[in-house]
């Protein structure tokens, strides 16, 4: 079965082998999102400081650096349009999917169904979906799709501040963003429905990669990346926090915490650029950045249930390596799966 969907992924990389100037841009995403992949196992906790402080910025500043101010300017519904049918609707059908595996598998066999628990425990997930609480507690097998509802409110932020022609204008706006971001850090607020205040400071980090596609920063900054790197990473490891999290506002030092994953993913957008513009397979990972995230959970579950039913894996140690070699190989067919199907879902409704 395996071998077949190996041969089934052989033939996608060969039909997403695109002429396009922009494939590097599919490799960037491609190393996001196993970053993400990689940062979701049982990883030391260097591995996941150094992940989470750049992964979900780099994601940010990929949707700025390929927002098309002249197809949206002055064409607010154009924009509500198209990023809700490239976000939202993903985000509803993921959320359906993984509550009904949840209510059926998950809670209904492990609990009981129709027990007050297990009431309880659907209720919370459904109003967690609704708000798009991005935690275990309310969304236990789909929490990473936060970012799909937080990059919606991103570009609907970010729209506005393109609307202002002056370039003082927007840095001013920027700066007000950072203001609030910083304070929202600082004060135990409840969190703003569909990751508003993480959208603040993503619409920040969208602007940098706006920036990078106007002026071509990445190829002007040819070898300025060798110094950088060490910058950020310095940055990074200076932060007094275990790991940055942008689902839930917790930054550190905010100015490490800016530095940091501004720089590295520039980097990675330099050394993508100049010394890995195309690989097939990170490309077609890049292209699928969203069923991975939306059931990366899903996976990281039914692998360590099959670690602790099956006899023949109880002899083997589930390392975080090993999870993430088998995290990855669960995921190919859902991505096809998820490419035959989500289209004609999408087209019945």
């Amino acid at each position: 079965m395996l071998l077949r969907w190996m041969i089934k992924l052989k033939s996608e990389l060969k039909k997403n082998n695109s002429t396009t100037n922009l494939r590097y841009i599919d490799v960037i995403k491609g190393i996001g999102i196993i970053l993400v992949v990689l940062g979701h196992t049982q990883r030391p906790e260097i591995v996941l400081k150094f992940i989470q402080s750049f992964h979900m910025p780099l994601f940010f500043i990929i949707a700025g650096f390929l927002y098309k101010r002249d197809k949206y300017i002055s064409k607010f519904s154009m924009l509500i349009k198209t990023k809700f049918n490239s976000y939202i609707k993903p985000y509803i059908i993921i959320a359906i999917f993984c509550y009904i595996i949840y209510a059926i598998i998950i809670c209904g066999i492990k609990i009981g169904f129709g027990s007050e628990e297990y009431i309880n425990r659907l209720i919370r997930y459904l109003i967690g979906l609704i708000y798009s609480r991005g935690t275990w507690y309310w969304m236990p097998q789909c929490s990473p799709i936060w970012f799909l509802t937080a990059i919606f409110v991103s570009n609907i932020i970010f729209y506005f501040i393109l609307e202002n022609k002056t370039l003082l204008k927007q840095l001013i706006l920027l700066t007000f963003l950072l203001i609030i971001s910083f304070i929202l850090s600082k004060i135990n607020f409840i969190k703003l429905p569909w990751n508003i205040d993480s959208a603040f400071l993503g619409t920040v980090f969208m602007y940098l990669g706006y920036l990078m596609k106007r002026f071509e920063l990445h190829k002007r900054l040819k070898w300025v990346g060798l110094i950088i790197f060490p910058l950020g990473l310095f940055a990074v490891l200076s932060n007094n926090i275990n790991y940055v999290s942008m689902n839930s506002i917790i930054y550190g030092n905010f100015l490490f915490m800016l530095l940091g994953s501004m720089l590295l993913s520039v980097c990675i957008f330099i050394f993508t650029y100049y010394l890995l513009p195309e690989c097939r397979l990170i490309e077609w990972f890049g292209k699928n950045t969203i069923p991975i995230l939306g059931f990366n959970f899903l996976v990281i579950y039914f692998v360590k249930s099959i670690w602790n039913i099956i006899p023949i894996f109880n002899a083997i140690e589930l390392t975080w390596y090993v999870e993430f070699i088998f995290n990855i190989l669960l995921l190919i067919p859902i991505i096809y799966l998820w490419n035959k199907f989500y289209p004609k879902i999408i087209k019945s409704i």
